[in-house]
């Protein structure tokens, strides 16, 4: 797991230390990247870049909105990996006691930043060849990261795709054509998602599945033997998937898994504990687990919001 956060996160520290400035949506163009094919390099790292920093939003800049925090509070909030010592005036707030809306300040910019980077990688995939390996780990890491940010959206903005295909999923950006703005199927939504990593398997190097393969094996989660009932009965699980679970919890912590685990199964979210949250059972069917479509969208495309 170590090396896989120092893989993902390394990126984004080492692109903080060059002064990029993100190019507009309205200027960067995959023409532009075709006759300055060294420029992928410089536009990816700023996709990088802009996760971790600040980025303007209702006519403002907050240190409370970058990608990388809003990810990680929106993910988790709704959970039970919580426990909140005290109130806060922070909009998280909001999300933690289930009382947030399409107005809410983190879930918004969420939004925007995820399909502001989108963009980004879509013009990369546009203009970048596959005649050099660095041209193909380029379009393979964009190809990864248009998975990643439309995954991370339906996740928060969207229920499970195990609640049914033709849900409701969110807008599907794939090229540099906005003509059209529609909230695609979830069935859509992932199929876009897994052709995207798959591109992205064919491009990239193999070493990242190694290192999922790894951390399989140390939690015991690969072979026929590892799931028996016996072995099951004696680490104290009643199935695999309570194993699953928790190993996930145990792996992933605070990494923005575990609502999206619980719901997905139709487990409840089990809160009964101190808490200056309130302290109950928060059903899976709970439609307030995804976050409102926010108004920035609404009030522009008119797209229909999620059902409260």
């Amino acid at each position: 797991m170590k090396k896989i956060l120092s893989t993902v996160f390394l990126p984004l520290l080492l692109a903080g230390c060059i002064n990029l400035d993100f190019v507009a949506s309205d200027s960067l163009t995959s023409a532009a990247l075709s006759s300055n094919p060294a420029a992928a390099v410089y536009t990816t790292d700023g996709i990088y870049a802009l996760m971790k920093d600040y980025a303007e939003f209702r006519n403002g800049v907050s240190q409370n909105n970058t990608f990388i925090r809003q990810y990680f509070l929106l993910s988790e909030l709704k959970g039970d990996n919580i426990c909140f010592s005290n109130t806060s005036t922070d909009p998280f707030w909001d999300a933690a006691t289930y009382k947030d809306d399409a107005n809410s300040a983190n879930s918004g910019y969420m939004w925007v930043i995820c399909y502001k980077l989108i963009y980004a990688a879509n013009a990369n995939i546009s203009g970048l060849d596959e005649e050099t390996d660095l041209n193909k780990q380029l379009k393979g890491e964009n190809y990864f990261l248009r998975a990643f940010f439309h995954f991370t959206l339906c996740n928060l903005f969207a229920k499970p795709y195990s609640f049914g295909a033709d849900n409701p999923g969110v807008i599907l950006r794939i090229g540099t054509d906005y003509s059209e703005t529609r909230r695609a199927t979830l069935g859509e939504c992932y199929d876009a998602i897994e052709a995207d990593l798959k591109e992205a398997i064919r491009l990239m190097s193999p070493e990242a599945l190694a290192d999922v393969n790894a951390i399989r094996t140390r939690a015991g989660l690969t072979g026929d033997a590892q799931m028996s009932s016996a072995n099951l009965a004696r680490r104290g699980y009643k199935s695999s998937l309570d194993a699953v679970l928790d190993e996930r919890r145990l792996e992933l912590y605070y990494e923005g898994f575990r609502v999206l685990d619980l719901v997905r199964n139709k487990r409840d979210i089990d809160r009964r504990f101190p808490s200056r949250a309130e302290c109950v059972v928060i059903p899976y069917t709970n439609p307030r687990i995804q976050y409102q479509i926010p108004v920035d969208e609404t009030s522009v495309s008119g797209i229909p919001i999620n059902e409260r």
